[in-house]
């Protein structure tokens, strides 16, 4: 919970830098038009902000209940089980998610990865366990397919899939505005759109209000 509260901060920190420091010097002073354009950077760079830093908060901190689904979107090895369910692994939040036949969320629960990735599959003649390796933690999990932990161990390899063919691509039916949360990389990525976006006005009007400055007194 600890890590996850100075997440939050840091984010907030970054949310308050986003809003004060391009207005700085030019606020007032700069065509609405491009007034306009630096907001709509600034939204940008804020939504970037908080989808990066949400689903590592989120799983720092354990945040979120079993009942609700964290966005996955895209799953290149989700596992079918044997009663048809789908389990799905989401290293950013450190959470795995079981979905019906239909693929609709059943539920979710939390394993402690310190934020690595993680691996699943079935051990042999247990169908109804689910074998959850962490790369980072070294350390193999076993749940049943209602997420409570039935055994934890040591080791150093990695798990073998029993069968393959339980291997799936799946993709998870989501909103649209629920995609950045799907991966810290695309909040990433609106963050740096929107930063560089607000740089790109800024710098344009601090040099058209130099360059006028010194046309002025030329004059």
């Amino acid at each position: 919970m600890g890590l996850a509260l100075v997440l939050l901060g840091f984010g907030g920190l970054c949310v308050l830098l986003v809003l004060v420091y391009p207005f700085i010097g030019i606020r007032g002073q700069m065509p609405r038009r491009d007034y306009w354009m630096l907001h709509g950077c600034s939204v940008v760079t804020i939504v970037g902000i908080a989808a990066f830093f949400a689903p590592i908060a989120a799983g720092a901190g354990q945040l979120i209940p079993s009942s609700v689904e964290w966005p996955i979107g895209r799953s290149v090895d989700a596992v079918e089980l044997a009663s048809g369910h789908y389990a799905v692994a989401h290293d950013p939040t450190g959470r795995i998610q079981i979905y019906d036949q239909e693929l609709r969320f059943v539920r979710g629960w939390h394993v402690e990865i310190a934020g690595g990735a993680m691996e699943l599959s079935i051990p042999p003649g247990q169908a109804d366990v689910l074998q959850v390796y962490g790369h980072r933690t070294k350390q193999r999990s076993f749940y049943t397919v209602d997420g409570e932990l039935v055994s934890q161990e040591a080791s150093e390899r990695e798990p073998v899939f029993v069968d393959e063919k339980r291997q799936r691509t799946i993709k998870l039916a989501q909103r649209w505005w629920q995609w950045p949360l799907t991966s810290p990389i695309y909040g990433g990525s609106l963050m740096l759109l929107g930063t560089l976006g607000q740089n790109a006005i800024g710098v344009t009007n601090r040099l058209e209000m130099h360059n006028g400055f010194k046309w002025r007194q030329l004059q």
